[in-house]
């Protein structure tokens, strides 16, 4: 068990998958401090806990405030991570840079544990992918620097506000014909957001020493090729969906635009994602945890209304 007196320092803690994790935490009883780059939508979190409870403090690239954060800190989780660079997050610099500051400050202030959230597939795409390449990177230097940290792989996350469904209804709802790479046969092992909160707050609260410098899988109940994902999203709009097979080449091409175009569909590290299975190797870390996992179908189904889309 953690501390009631304990602090928890969740890095990116403001995110899609952190605003999940930090209600998760609050339950916890014990101090939170939400670091984030950027305020956004869920800057409410600190209504979750009690007063006082959750601290909500501006991200900072810097030694002091590496020192600061870890001397003040019991446990740290770091979900800092992006599909799109820019001038101010490059790849390198959330992926790499960043988990190795971390990691180093952690292990000099003896922070009790250390856990970080990478990416499934990313052992796979690496040679083609830079994304991939840096996220691969940034776990050799964390493990380096903190060799007990905890590594978590998730596959895709869906939910409410995620990047994934949200990004595909949109598309539906855009286009009449929907542009679909390598024939939509790779495989997918979607995971719900509160479910991956879930087993990041089981691995901080575990005892299990098996974990320590360990690199963990995650993924939900189900393996389903990204054909399937979209013909059952069509499937229950009342839709028959519409497809144009794309040469691999083109879209890549095309996903450069990403760069100019801020709200492009499909970047090219996306692409690159469409061409490789992003399943569990081995063991699920959901099945050693014993997390009652959530189907991405019955999501769809509960959820199809909050996605407003046109029937006719």
């Amino acid at each position: 068990m953690i501390d009631k007196k304990s602090t928890i320092s969740v890095f990116g803690g403001n995110g899609f998958i952190g605003s999940n994790l930090v209600k998760n935490l609050a339950k916890l009883d014990i101090k939170i401090n939400v670091i984030q780059n950027t305020f956004s939508k869920h800057d409410n979190l600190f209504l979750c806990g009690f007063p006082g409870q959750i601290c909500t403090i501006k991200f900072n690239d810097s030694k002091d405030f590496y020192k600061n954060i870890c001397s003040n800190s019991d446990y740290i989780i770091n979900l800092i991570g992006t599909l799109r660079e820019d001038k101010q997050k490059s790849f390198k610099k959330l992926h790499i840079d960043i988990p190795k500051q971390i990691a180093h400050y952690a292990t000099k202030y003896s922070i009790k544990k250390l856990i970080h959230i990478s990416a499934l597939g990313i052992d796979k795409t690496h040679r083609i992918s830079f994304y991939a390449k840096t996220k691969l990177n940034g776990e050799s230097e964390l493990l380096q620097n903190y060799p007990n940290a905890t590594i978590i792989r998730p596959s895709v996350v869906f939910g409410n506000n995620d990047k994934f469904i949200n990004n595909l209804v949109n598309l539906i709802k855009i286009l009449p014909i929907l542009p679909l790479i390598n024939k939509g046969h790779v495989f997918f092992q979607p995971i719900f957001v509160e479910d991956l909160a879930d087993a990041i707050c089981k691995t901080l609260l575990t005892n299990n020493q098996s974990f320590n410098g360990k690199i963990l899988e995650i993924g939900g109940p189900d393996k389903l090729t990204f054909l399937e994902i979209l013909n059952y999203i069509f499937q229950n709009f009342n839709k028959k969906p519409h497809y144009l097979p794309i040469n691999y080449n083109i879209i890549k091409l095309l996903s450069h635009l990403s760069k100019f175009i801020k709200n492009f569909p499909i970047t090219p590290e996306e692409v690159d994602l469409l061409l490789i299975n992003n399943t569990v190797n081995e063991e699920n870390l959901a099945d050693a945890l014993k997390i009652n996992l959530t189907p991405l179908k019955y999501y769809i189904n509960k959820h199809l209304k909050s996605f407003q889309v046109d029937k006719s």
